[in-house]
């Protein structure tokens, strides 16, 4: 996971890095395409925990104990409230798709 701070509310580089990876488009559920970043804060940025299955629990992080995880760009449909995660890294590259 990149130590770079993000800025949580910045809405428009998000859309901007989408559009430019090609990533931008209608909800695949109900074909709106007005999207919002999610929750009272509006907080973008969201980080998802890498979990292990073992024989009787999920651990999190990996069998040696390392944590992990992504940070994701998180936006809503604000139509029926589908969720989009775009991971930050990709976007953020300087790659084309």
């Amino acid at each position: 996971m990149d130590s770079q701070p993000r800025e949580p509310h910045d809405y428009r580089r998000a859309i901007a890095a989408l559009d430019a990876k090609g990533a931008a488009g209608a909800c695949p559920i109900c074909k709106n395409n007005s999207w919002a970043p999610p929750g009272e804060l509006g907080n973008l940025v969201v980080g998802l925990q890498l979990l292990t299955p073992g024989p009787d629990h999920v651990a999190l992080g990996d069998e040696q104990g390392h944590s992990g995880g992504i940070v994701c760009y998180a936006l809503v449909c604000d139509r029926c409230g589908y969720v989009r995660l775009h991971d930050a890294d990709t976007l953020e590259s300087g790659e084309k798709p």
